[in-house]
């Protein structure tokens, strides 16, 4: 009796989530993709759903194998008019091959391709309503739902979002056993996150894991030959080993940072909220909103963590199948963007993103087989935003000085002049302290830009008068440092300070 592979793909995730410049929203189209891929379509599948029947269930893919075609065509049917009506304009395709026998890879490969051509196909708009209907004053779209105020009238989306916000699936994953606390410390709004919304600063922080694509590929070329073993499902057991291994080392990264300042602002406040909220957590990536001054050291460590969970959670694959490119795990890279609350949210995500990119330039040009961990972060200073490598241009250079002085690596590269990121702490924790020439450095990063000859001048005075900060910042006038370009050496006329100064300013706002 043959079984029917279905598929289906959310396309423009990104654009989906992240749309709208409200937390409560944001976190709703989160909870909405992931509920989509697990709950809401066992719900649909209904009775006849098997777990062990379903190869991918997250990151909006769907993978399922049918035994029968009855449930098939229903589910094809309901599933998307029922996506449609709650998430108007969401692009999702599906998309079903025929299994005679056993399930192979190239009946995953057709499906693939079948997936991709429903993805160009034009659909019919839903839920456009008439042109005399209520309109919602944010988006535009047709009003479904009027609350109290008059400017809150919201449109079929904005609705779903909203609903979805109610769950804290992506919450859970992150606090694991402590998840009892969420009902009422589960910030809805992006100021809930500060203690002090007039200076306090937020981070967009996204990290990624490098080289996923390259191992695949090896996978793949190793059971090439192995024709006994299917790859459908090593890569399935993959896919399950590695969301688990990113959801403990954040809830680790959660345990060491947020929790004990959370539990000790809650002796304080008990309706303090969690400094803290995921916005998208599974596979080999994370994105987090969270509060400025905890955003490096939780960073770090789930970099940390990141490598060692991967590994252990590698360690099955890697006996069962010989898969010898997993003995090491993966080591991942973070971007850190600095903004205000009231900052478009969607420009904070793009710059965490460009800059978690620059770190995976200069990690991959270290080493491109097993690139270090590393983070580069921004604070943003300007309305306008664009890629890292343009930002450098324009704001991070001193007639031929660079102010920025990432990325920053779990450990120091040899043959590099790269600092780490305990480097950054203590430099951090040093220029903190009360008796540190804060202001006399602020003062010589503006002379830098404007006459570096009376700026070299400064920075002997400042020496002179701090001689016990001379080693503990490492001060002294701009010098070169090895850096690594598309795997060639070059050195780059920069200093650490201004970097030092930009997260202290944070810390103590």
């Amino acid at each position: 009796m043959p079984k029917y592979l279905y598929g289906a793909v959310v396309h423009g995730i990104q654009s989906f989530i992240f749309d709208t410049g409200k937390l409560k929203e944001i976190v709703g189209a989160s909870e909405y993709i992931e509920q989509l891929c697990t709950s809401a379509f066992e719900k649909k599948v209904g009775k006849s759903y098997k777990a062990s029947n379903q190869i991918i269930g997250a990151a909006g893919k769907i993978q399922y194998l049918f035994e029968d075609k009855n449930s098939c065509e229903d589910l094809v049917y309901d599933f998307f008019k029922s996506i449609q009506e709650e998430v108007p304009g969401l692009n999702f395709s599906q998309a079903v091959v025929k299994v005679d026998q056993e399930l192979e890879d190239e009946h995953t490969a057709l499906l693939e391709q079948r997936l991709a051509i429903q993805k160009n196909k034009a659909r019919v708009p839903h839920g456009l309503g008439w042109m005399i209907t209520e309109r919602a004053r944010r988006t535009g779209g047709s009003a479904v739902l009027t609350k109290s105020k008059q400017e809150d009238i919201i449109d079929r989306l904005q609705n779903t979002k909203e609903e979805a916000s109610k769950n804290t699936t992506l919450l859970e994953k992150l606090v694991g056993e402590d998840k009892s606390i969420l009902q009422k410390s589960a910030p809805k709004l992006f100021e809930d996150l500060l203690n002090n919304k007039e200076t306090g600063w937020i981070a967009v922080v996204h990290a990624d894991g490098n080289n996923l694509g390259k191992v695949i590929q090896e996978i793949k070329d190793s059971l090439t030959i192995k024709k006994e073993v299917h790859l459908h499902q090593v890569l399935k057991e993959l896919s399950s080993s590695l969301d688990s291994a990113t959801r403990k080392a954040a809830e680790q990264a959660y345990q060491r940072v947020i929790k004990p300042i959370f539990e000790k602002e809650k002796k304080d406040n008990p309706n303090v909220y969690l400094p803290i909220r995921p916005v998208l957590l599974g596979g080999d990536d994370i994105t987090i909103v969270i509060r400025g001054e905890l955003a490096l050291d939780f960073t770090a460590e789930f970099l940390q963590a990141f490598s060692h969970q991967t590994r252990q959670a590698f360690l099955p694959l890697v006996k069962t199948y010989d898969l010898t490119m997993l003995e090491d795990g993966l080591t991942a890279c973070a971007g850190i963007a600095y903004i205000k609350y009231n900052f478009p949210f969607h420009y904070g995500v793009n710059l965490s993103e460009s800059l978690c990119k620059y770190s995976k330039t200069h990690s991959k040009a270290i080493n491109l087989d097993m690139p270090p961990s590393s983070l580069t972060f921004h604070r943003v200073q300007s309305s306008f935003v664009e890629d890292y490598a343009d930002i450098i241009e324009r704001e991070m250079l001193a007639h031929n000085i660079y102010l920025n002085y990432g990325p920053y690596f779990l450990h120091k590269p040899e043959n590099y002049d790269y600092d780490t990121i305990k480097d950054l702490q203590d430099g951090i924790w040093h220029v903190s302290k009360d008796d540190a020439p804060k202001a006399s450095l602020r003062t010589w990063l503006k002379e830098l830009k404007i006459n570096p000859n009376s700026a070299e001048q400064l920075m002997d005075r400042i020496m002179r008068l701090n001689n016990r900060y001379v080693k503990r910042l490492r001060l002294g006038n701009p010098t070169y440092s090895t850096r690594a370009s598309k795997g060639e050496k070059k050195k780059v006329l920069n200093t650490h300070l201004f970097d030092i100064i930009s997260l202290a300013s944070i810390k103590n706002d």
